[in-house]
């Protein structure tokens, strides 16, 4: 028996196996939307308020109102009743000539009046224009209506598919015929010249959903970099900025991290065919960040808001401009980092599509630049690495990318900026003189040891004599670095890996499932250490990514344990997607393996675009309609 089981698992395919547990998932997921959600009853108020006036219906009572709808399927009454006895009224549905569509006898109390009566017709009730009429009589005194300003309060209830719900499903079947497409051609496409541009559309197609259904104000800080945007949008259209930011009235509205639920987002959807407001400026107190330093982050949504109001479009629509003008330039650079090198782009392609990334790469905030200019320096290391020869057009453009990503985010990232000049200024010294590799090598072998020895000796002698607020705290007290970490994974562990893959999304009421992460995670790894021996991984190459992925790691610990007060025991503030920009050298360097053929990574690579078709399907089709 043992034998047989042991056997049967040997000829178990885990790739097959896996592909089949997504494939189900997303069946499941699509499922559920389309009969649960896609499929819902919709709930649109008529007449709605919290000032409201009780109406007697002691005689017959009827009103006027006006829909688009071209069915329903039945009415919310807002009634009150005062008897404990239960009580009929009598609902008639009339068009505008006074014929009658429907009529529903409901039961009423004192008891179920405590919330809205839904009065449900035998089925679903036609209209024949826009102007209708309701009809309510009751057979007792006891029983009265909600008015607001003199209608009584009403919420139709319709099949229809309101916006929301079309934008949905539009979605969905774009996502799907993309998946078909990609798999039915997937040799074709991948054995393509214009793979880069293949894997550079799907970024942005993704992106661009991600952008529209995550609603203005909802990722983290949007709105203090929706200001700085507006800021600089000002310099580019010569308005006066110096006593404040001078913004069209219609644009002074705070948006609030609103969540994503199906009422708000229903609302939200309609706002982009709403009428430009009033476009008079007028004065501030908003004031932008303070980032003079890398302000040329802000130019692709400053540019983007600019645009906006030169075409006076709505306030939805000029800021959703300016999050589309933010992810062509993040996508513009990752073509880019494609184009630089050939190497690795299945690693590249990973991060530059995870979800977490998208969602900042289509949001109001620098970081689209950060994210961008990170992998395009990345690029740069993985090709410079093959010790070639650049010319000087190319070395030009190097130059400037790690110059730009040098200064992106107060100098967060210095490390990885400056390794690729590191390795130009090696590559070229190799060409001007010979060197004896096993000579420096043996040279650096004696000298490791007592680099250490000076290292604890000087941690054991100086480490007391610095403060928290020091830069060298950390380095010369390594074991209250490893304490705070410990206690920092311990409390925000799974936070931080939410937020480096699939994402919190602005208030954290929208997440992926533990699933999705979980699936995520395992990919990521499966990157790492499956495959073959890469021959090109030398120990050089990965030490030095080691080094740049640790001091950016130490950078970012030491900043925020500056903003974390001494009593908390772990450092506040740290999200996983700060990370971001070293995660490709990381992943890169933490093994020796991760050498796949070509059937390999089209299958990797499908399988990441169906992963990112799940989150989509997951986060937004299952449960923002929650």
């Amino acid at each position: 028996m043992g034998n047989r089981i042991s056997k049967y698992l040997k000829n178990i395919d885990i790739k097959k196996c896996i592909t089949t547990i997504l494939v189900l998932f997303v069946i499941l997921n699509t499922f559920m939307v389309y009969q649960n959600k896609i499929c819902r009853l919709n709930e649109v108020p008529i007449y709605s308020g919290e000032e409201t006036s009780l109406t007697n219906l002691s005689s017959n009572y009827d009103m006027e109102f006006n829909t688009s709808f071209k069915t329903i399927k039945g009415v919310k009454l807002y009634l009150n009743s005062n008897s404990d006895d239960e009580t009929k009224v009598n609902v008639s549905l009339l068009d505008e000539n006074k014929n009658v569509l429907a009529v529903k006898d409901v039961l009423v109390s004192k008891k179920n009046t405590s919330e809205p009566v839904n009065v449900m017709f035998d089925s679903n009730v036609a209209l024949a224009g826009e102007k209708n009429y309701i009809a309510i009589k009751s057979d007792s005194t006891d029983v009265a209506i909600e008015e607001v300003d003199h209608h009584a309060k009403l919420t139709l209830v319709t099949k229809e598919l309101n916006n929301f719900q079309k934008l949905f499903k539009l979605i969905g079947i774009l996502f799907v015929v993309m998946l078909i497409v990609i798999y039915l051609f997937k040799n074709l496409i991948f054995n393509s010249k214009y793979i880069s541009i293949v894997f550079v559309g799907t970024i942005f197609i993704t992106g661009l959903t991600y952008s529209l259904l995550i609603p203005i104000g909802n990722a983290p800080d949007e709105a203090s970099h929706m200001n700085t945007a507006y800021y600089y949008s000002n310099e580019i259209l010569h308005i006066d900025n110096r006593n404040g930011i001078q913004m069209r009235q219609c644009d002074t509205e705070i948006f609030k991290n609103n969540g994503v639920s199906y009422s708000e987002m229903t609302t939200y959807i309609t706002r982009f065919t709403e009428k430009c407001g009033d476009t008079t400026l007028v004065k501030t107190d908003r004031q932008p960040l303070n980032i003079k330093r890398y302000a040329f982050t802000y130019i692709p949504q400053a540019l983007g808001i600019s645009v906006g109001r030169i075409l006076h479009l709505n306030t939805v629509l000029t800021f959703n401009l300016a999050k589309l003008f933010n992810l062509i330039s993040y996508s513009l650079l990752v073509l880019l980092a494609f184009k630089i090198t050939n190497k690795n782009h299945l690693l590249l392609y990973f991060v530059a599509s995870l979800p977490m990334t998208l969602q900042q790469a289509g949001a109001i905030a620098y970081d689209s630049m950060t994210l961008g200019l990170s992998l395009c320096v990345t690029a740069i290391i993985f090709e410079l690495f093959e010790g070639n020869v650049i010319s000087k057009k190319k070395t030009v453009l190097y130059v400037v990318l790690c110059v730009l990503l040098l200064l992106c985010k107060q100098c967060a990232y210095i490390a990885v900026a400056l390794l690729p000049l590191m390795l130009m200024l090696i590559n070229w010294i190799k060409t001007k003189y010979v060197f004896d590799k096993d000579r420096i090598l043996n040279l650096v072998l004696k000298v490791i040891p007592i680099v250490i020895l000076i290292y604890f000796m000087t941690c054991l002698v100086l480490g007391r004599k610095f403060n928290t607020s020091s830069p060298l705290y950390f380095a010369l007290n390594p074991m209250q670095l490893l304490k705070k970490v410990d206690l920092s994974l311990d409390k925000w562990g799974v936070y931080y890996f939410r937020t480096l893959f699939t994402g919190g999304f602005g208030t954290d009421e929208l997440q992926a499932s533990q699933l999705m992460n979980m699936f995520y995670f395992a990919f990521f790894v499966y990157l790492i250490f499956a495959g073959r021996k890469s021959e090109s991984k030398t120990l050089f190459k990965r030490i030095c990514m080691w080094c740049v992925c640790l001091i950016t790691a130490y950078g970012l610990l030491y900043i925020f344990q500056n903003q974390t007060p001494l009593e908390w025991g772990y450092i506040w503030g740290i999200q996983g997607r700060y990370f971001t920009p070293v995660l490709v050298l990381f992943m890169y360097s933490l093994s020796a393996k991760g050498s796949f053929d070509q059937n390999e990574k089209i299958r990797l690579i499908n399988l990441n675009m169906f992963l990112n078709t799940c989150m989509l399907f997951e986060l937004f089709f299952l449960r923002t309609l929650l």
